[in-house]
């Protein structure tokens, strides 16, 4: 009996088989272990040729080890050279970058094996080890804080010229469309601004929407966090010496109120509502930008630029270009820029406090025909010139059509 198993009849008849035939110890265990594959250890067929009376066999110098593993574990039940939970990680082929050992599992046995080698009577060291493993933080699918390392274009600005701020809205991640990105790292690196204003919807948040989803076509949370953390990474590193806003929209807003929602449950909202839960759940600090210092408004709030337009995500949806900005100057009572609605569309007044008008957007995601039947969605984002003062304004309009968008003369193809 070995390990709690009963010797069988043809294990034994396999060992005297092969003692008669000559053959030598590291050949007996080989040849046992590939009849009998994962069932003794090296050790274990010596000292039972020993019980049967048939003379001592010689270790190999390095035994057959068999490591198992599974799904979260790795293990081996016997071995000479792996004595450490360390050693047994290097040695199961697993892949370093992408797994590590759960801290504080390792377990260990030792135990003493005695046996006759060349007719002299030693004892041979056998451990067990096992570890649990687990794939790390930026490989597993838990949303996370993201870490990029982005590199910075060192760029001068120019100096006593005018004030320069661009916005967008509505990238969607992952239903984003790479070629309006593209046009907007072309514009943004033309321009070189002096503050940029992300509008919201960057980040789709399907997957915890209250929506039915697709089941085949899936992005995971993770997934649209590390989009949104990369673009903002590339916007920051084309304008490193501007001011950067990140107006969050209702679909960021999704992850408070799924916080919300959970924290009804009593056990759910008091592990939610920890501190260090709650900071780590803040949009600024799962994609990494509050490092880059960009200022975050939560949703719905607003801010105001150079005391002349009020910026927003935007509130209203009607169905006409135009409607919504109206809504929106009438809620408000100034002028100002939104998103939202995925079209681009203009509001304009004129009365005795002067001239005023409220610009709509509209979007940088793809154009859905799977989402909306021939969506009335239009592709484009704005750049706003002041004068020095930055008491006048002009909005220009970059409208993307089929990956193509013009500005200032200039054709900028995605």
């Amino acid at each position: 009996m070995a390990g709690g198993a009963l010797w069988t009849f043809e294990e034994d008849a396999l060992i005297a088989d092969m003692v008669a035939a000559g053959s030598t110890g590291p050949s007996i265990v080989k040849a046992f272990q590939a009849r009998f594959p994962g069932k003794r250890g090296p050790s274990s067929i010596i000292k039972r040729r020993s019980q049967l009376g048939l003379g001592a066999v010689s270790i190999p110098t390095e035994p057959n080890e068999k490591i198992d593993v599974g799904e979260d574990y790795v293990r081996v039940a016997a071995s000479r050279s792996i004595r450490d939970p360390e050693t047994l990680f290097a040695k199961s082929g697993l892949d370093l970058k992408v797994w590590e050992i759960v801290p504080d599992s390792g377990q260990m046995k030792k135990w003493d094996v005695p046996m006759k080698i060349d007719d002299e009577a030693v004892v041979i060291p056998c451990f067990y080890v096992a570890i649990k493993v687990r794939k790390k933080w930026e490989h597993s699918d838990l949303p996370i804080p993201i870490i990029l390392t982005i590199p910075i274009r060192k760029k001068p600005r120019p100096t006593g010229g005018a004030f320069t701020s661009v916005h967008y809205s509505d990238i969607h991640f992952p239903h984003h469309d790479p070629a309006t990105l593209e046009i907007l790292y072309q514009i943004l690196d033309v321009t070189n601004p002096d503050l940029v204003v992300d509008h919201g919807d960057t980040v789709d948040c399907e997957q915890i929407s209250d929506h039915p989803k697709d089941p085949i076509n899936r992005t995971t949370l993770k997934q649209e966090v590390r989009m949104a953390a990369e673009h903002h990474g590339t916007v920051h590193s084309l304008t490193a010496r501007a001011d950067h806003w990140w107006l969050l929209g209702n679909h960021e807003d999704r992850i408070r109120r799924q916080v919300w929602k959970m924290a009804e449950n009593r056990v759910a909202g008091e592990m939610l509502t920890l501190d260090p839960v709650m900071e780590a759940m803040r949009w600024e600090n799962l994609t990494g930008v509050a490092k880059l210092g960009w200022e975050i408004t939560p949703y719905p709030k607003f801010r105001v630029l150079n005391n002349r337009l009020l910026l927003i995500h935007g509130n209203s949806a009607p169905a006409k270009s135009g409607s919504a900005e109206r809504k929106e100057y009438d809620r408000y009572g100034r002028g100002g820029m939104s998103g939202h609605t995925h079209r681009v569309g203009y509001f304009g007044k004129r009365d005795w406090n002067g001239q005023h008008g409220w610009w709509g957007l509209g979007c940088m995601c793809a154009i859905r025909d799977d989402f909306v039947s021939f969506p009335d969605w239009s592709q484009g984002f704005a750049v706003v010139t002041w004068n020095k003062g930055r008491t006048e304004f002009h909005v220009e309009r970059i409208r993307i059509f089929d990956g193509v968008g013009y500005f200032r003369g200039q054709r900028f193809g995605g």
